[in-house]
């Protein structure tokens, strides 16, 4: 298990000047993601003093993302997956992040990652430049476990969420934007039922 960061350093919240973007102040949680991005921990899970709902897996490709900008030998860490993992955990559902690029793991590894560990819902992230190795991620996730609701999100989705639907069999959800609420929702209506 990684251990979470310390912020022992870190400047309070109060303290810290609004995004010059935005305007708005970090939250707590989204300031431990960075830092946790920073150290880039390969695998969370949600601590043992909650009482786990759902499990989700949230995955990388074994490709991961790239780009001719990333294409000498570096990765693109997914800070979305994070906040996304972040968002979950406030609602005590449990949630694995897989980055299949940095641990690094095949296909065949990740099929069996997804066998074991039986997660609820599979959520795979995309962007345009991935999209062929996450459809191939989503095949297998729905080929390991075909009873987990796989649920793909990312960049790619805001113009082709109707088109993926349509295409892909093995496919059983897109959330095209933001997805923190959507996913939470996704977790807890599944719950319900």
């Amino acid at each position: 298990a990684v251990p979470p960061p310390k912020f022992s350093s870190a400047k309070p919240l109060d303290t810290i000047s609004p995004c010059r973007h935005t305007g708005s102040k970090p939250t707590q949680t989204r300031r431990f993601r960075a830092e946790a991005q920073r150290g880039f921990a390969c695998r969370l899970r949600l601590s043992a003093r909650f009482e786990i709902l759902m499990n989700v897996m949230l995955c990388l490709p074994p490709g991961g993302y790239f780009a001719e900008r990333w294409s000498h030998g570096s990765t693109m860490p997914s800070l979305g997956v994070l906040y996304l993992a972040a968002a979950l955990e406030r609602q005590k559902i449990g949630v694995e992040v897989v980055p299949a690029d940095v641990l690094p793991m095949d296909w065949q590894a990740l099929a069996r990652k997804f066998e074991t560990a039986k997660p609820d819902i599979i959520g795979i992230t995309t962007t345009t430049e991935n999209r062929f190795q996450s459809f191939r991620a989503a095949q297998v996730a729905k080929q390991a476990r075909p009873q987990a609701f796989v649920v793909m999100g990312g960049p790619h989705f805001t113009g082709t969420a109707r088109d993926t639907l349509s295409h892909l069999p093995y496919v059983d959800g897109v959330v095209s934007g933001e997805a923190e609420v959507t996913l939470t929702e996704l977790a807890q209506a599944l719950q319900a039922n």
